[in-house]
């Protein structure tokens, strides 16, 4: 099967973008991972927990990618459809976009929890490869912060990858069950909104 993002996962506005250029992801670094990713349609992500030697002290990142089987212009188009998100996975109770002041409000469910944050957006466009780079101002997971990056695949597919990164001083659960579950849940949303991405492109052709 075939990919999508995904997903939503970075840094501290602008920490976001230093993560990026600073630190190759697993993903890229590691052949046999892209391997997967390229030839295998494989979703991959990898949340964990960091040191800090500031305050907070500690940091969730999180990192994924996965090719879609349709192009740059049609999955950014539909990463931009904010409302439309809400039809391709459970997880997104709603979802609202601002187009006035960039700010977007989510309302997540996701590991027993619902979770309403409004995030500051930020959009970067070219012809080979787009961003959306976003950071929560309010609500829960405050601090939260990070990019989604659309890249072109020799105008058929897309390569989709988030970077993203939660400072934080307790997350109120185990360590280990807050990434395994994050994992699972990000890897779910990012099979149904590929899969809803991938079929209605495949119906417009």
């Amino acid at each position: 099967m075939r990919n999508l993002i995904f997903l939503l996962t970075v840094a501290s506005l602008g920490g976001a973008n230093s993560l990026a250029v600073n630190l190759m992801p697993f993903w890229k670094a590691k052949e046999k991972v892209y391997r997967r990713i390229s030839e295998e349609q494989e979703i991959v992500v990898n949340a964990k927990t960091e040191d800090r030697p500031e305050t907070p002290p500690h940091a969730l990142i999180l990192l994924g990618a996965a090719h879609v089987d349709a192009p740059l212009s049609v999955t950014y188009g539909f990463a931009k459809n904010f409302e439309e998100l809400s039809k391709m996975t459970d997880h997104l109770e709603e979802i609202k976009f601002n187009p006035a002041n960039n700010e977007l409000f989510v309302h997540l469910v996701g590991l027993g929890r619902h979770s309403r944050m409004w995030m500051k957006l930020r959009f970067s466009e070219k012809p080979d490869v787009s961003v959306i780079y976003f950071e929560v101002i309010r609500g829960q997971f405050q601090g939260l912060s990070g990019e989604f990056r659309f890249e072109d695949i020799r105008r058929l597919k897309t390569e989709i990858s988030m970077t993203a990164q939660y400072p934080f001083d307790t997350l109120g659960f185990p360590q280990t069950l807050v990434e395994l579950g994050l994992e699972g849940m990000l890897k779910l949303m990012a099979f149904r909104m590929r899969k809803y991405v991938e079929t209605k492109h495949r119906h417009s052709i």
